[in-house]
């Protein structure tokens, strides 16, 4: 039933314009109201974020303060004020404030009414809470510094130059080659005929005709 009728068929042309008037208003809230609460969830996070970003920069008083705010924004009990107790208990941590750390994880343990935020605030005092495995001197491992003089007069003392070989005097002689002596430079003898390829063939025949005859000429005469 709407506006007081069965149906929408047995609304009056009044009562139709009203409806979809009233309709269009109410869509226009909904969007008005989701949208402020959007404004409203990225205004309480910036304050999670800056102090996510200062521990990650190393700046850990800076982010205390800032996680600090932004569970005040956003309240204890919510996804975002679990996110923001498990960053600054990691703050708490990164300042020496381990007391003030554990106690922030036991609070979520305990309160908090996210299951993932309670196993995570376990998990990291599980591990801040942890024995601390005592290591002695001769245990530590440790590693000498190539920069340091000790190291380089030490080394100096202990190294061995290899034997390297004497270089060649360059004013001994050295047995050469033909082609040592033949100069690279030499003009080829098919530049000097004419650019005409018919006079180049002629050329080349010739050339292998003179050295078959002498060879003929050669054999012959032994």
């Amino acid at each position: 039933m709407e506006l007081g009728v069965p149906s929408i068929a047995a609304l009056s042309d009044t009562q139709k314009a009203y409806k979809d008037k009233l309709k269009s208003k109410l869509a226009k809230r909904a969007a008005e109201l989701q949208s402020a609460e959007e404004e409203l969830k990225a205004r309480l996070a910036k304050n999670l974020e800056l102090g996510k970003k200062a521990y990650e920069c190393g700046e850990y008083p800076a982010s205390v303060r800032c996680l600090e705010q932004a569970v005040r924004d956003v309240g204890e009990d919510t996804v975002m004020g679990g996110e923001a107790q498990l960053w600054l208990g990691l703050a708490y941590q990164a300042c020496g404030r381990e007391k003030d750390a554990i106690s922030t994880y036991k609070y979520l343990e305990e309160n908090h009414p996210s299951r993932k935020v309670k196993k995570q605030a376990y998990d990291l005092r599980y591990i801040l809470e942890a024995p601390r495995m005592e290591i002695s001197e001769d245990e530590r491992v440790k590693i000498p510094l190539i920069q340091s003089d000790s190291w380089r007069s030490k080394e100096r003392a202990n190294y061995t130059p290899k034997y390297i070989r004497p270089p060649s005097n360059p004013n001994a002689k050295k047995n050469e080659s033909y082609w040592d002596r033949v100069s690279m430079d030499a003009p080829d003898p098919l530049a000097l005929l004419p650019d005409k390829w018919y006079v180049r063939v002629a050329a080349v025949i010739l050339l292998i005709g003179t050295t078959l005859y002498l060879n003929a000429v050669y054999m012959a005469s032994r």
